[in-house]
């Protein structure tokens, strides 16, 4: 396996935890000794789509990220903001490079333990399944990383692992099984039992007679299963398209215009593309009646306007669900001259004195 032979040549890897929306494991950031990141927004809440569960590790920040994107001839000249959680880590793997870079032999556990110590601890105390140690801080950890003092509060993420074990209460639960031992309605049944024995023996025929209309029985059940498939097509997508005046991908406080006309394509993880719609007056559009599956929806926005939010969305839907918050942003294309000034990109650098 090309992780297990990365890891034995000391190397720390690095792995996006997916936008599914869903505790379900996700591979490689699931496999052990991968260092898995979930997403987060600038209010370091979690990303909508982030992923989440038992393994992962750290977060960062995975929203509304401006990069490098692969069409040099798009509006931002090969630059564009994007979310997800491929977004989120490389943020990490960018610190963990910064924290070699300050010491070249530290090893992947030591990298790792800096990462996750220094983080800022969010949601429950200590680990949970939505943050993992906390979202990473760059400061915090080059700072430990130079005092050769990196804190060790491990004491309080193996805290939080024992207190989502604590799922225990439901055997508690099970317990309360027993009213089924409620044999006293059989108690019921045997004294009707006794009559029937004094008329048994000249109608032993309704006996028989009981089991021929039992059989009778067993077609409504039969009939009961196939309404039940229809439960499956219960997977439901929605969103809005609001006019996004500042350029940044963000639906910021106080843009309260809407894109009608817009093309949403909604596309199966097994079927390809499966329905196109288009928003209304209010930005609004929604897709429902689809099986549970992993969806990939896109957006195209009527002429003069460009794409400033993610331009896909991923979501995992188990039969039931919906997916209400899958919102694209559009803006009129800016003027060359005025890209570079408002999308400037400005990298700190960090000093560390010995």
């Amino acid at each position: 396996l090309a992780i297990q032979y990365a890891q034995s040549k000391g190397v720390l890897i690095v792995a996006a935890a997916g936008n599914g929306r869903t505790d379900r494991p996700f591979y490689p950031a699931a496999y052990a000794g991968v260092l898995a990141v979930s997403a987060t927004q600038q209010d370091d809440t979690k990303w909508n789509l982030s992923n989440y569960g038992a393994y992962i590790d750290v977060a960062a920040p995975g929203r509304s990220i401006y990069s490098t994107y692969h069409d040099l001839n798009n509006t931002y000249g090969g630059y564009t903001f994007m979310s997800g959680t491929s977004m989120a880590s490389p943020h990490v793997a960018g610190l963990a490079g910064l924290l070699l870079s300050q010491d070249a032999s530290r090893t992947a556990a030591e990298l790792e333990r800096l990462l996750t110590t220094t983080a800022d601890d969010l949601g429950e105390p200590g680990w949970d399944p939505i943050y993992g140690y906390g979202r990473i801080n760059a400061l915090a950890a080059l700072r430990a990383g130079a005092t050769g003092q990196a804190p060790t509060p491990t004491s309080t993420p193996t805290a939080t692992p024992t207190d989502v074990p604590t799922a225990t209460p439901t055997p508690t639960n099970t317990p309360t099984a027993t009213p089924t031992p409620t044999d006293t309605p059989m108690a019921a049944p045997t004294p009707t039992d006794t009559p029937l024995p004094t008329d048994t023996p000249t109608p032993t025929m309704t006996p028989t007679d009981v089991p021929t209309d039992t059989p009778t029985p067993t077609a409504t059940p039969t009939d009961v299963p196939t309404n039940s498939p229809t439960q499956t097509a219960t997977v439901r997508l929605a969103g809005i398209v609001w006019r996004d005046d500042n350029h940044n991908g963000t639906w910021d406080e106080g843009e309260s215009g809407r894109i009608s006309q817009a093309s949403i394509n909604v596309l199966s993880e097994k079927d390809g593309l499966i329905a196109v719609t288009i928003s209304n007056d209010a930005g609004f559009w929604v897709v429902e009646g689809l099986p549970a599956d992993t969806y990939f929806v896109r957006s195209v926005g009527p002429e003069g306007l460009v794409l400033t939010s993610q331009p896909e969305l991923t979501v995992t839907l188990e039969a039931g669900q919906q997916a209400n918050d899958l919102n694209f942003g559009f803006a009129p294309v800016l003027p060359t001259e005025n890209v570079a000034r408002s999308h400037q990109v400005f990298v700190p650098a960090v000093i560390v004195a010995n």
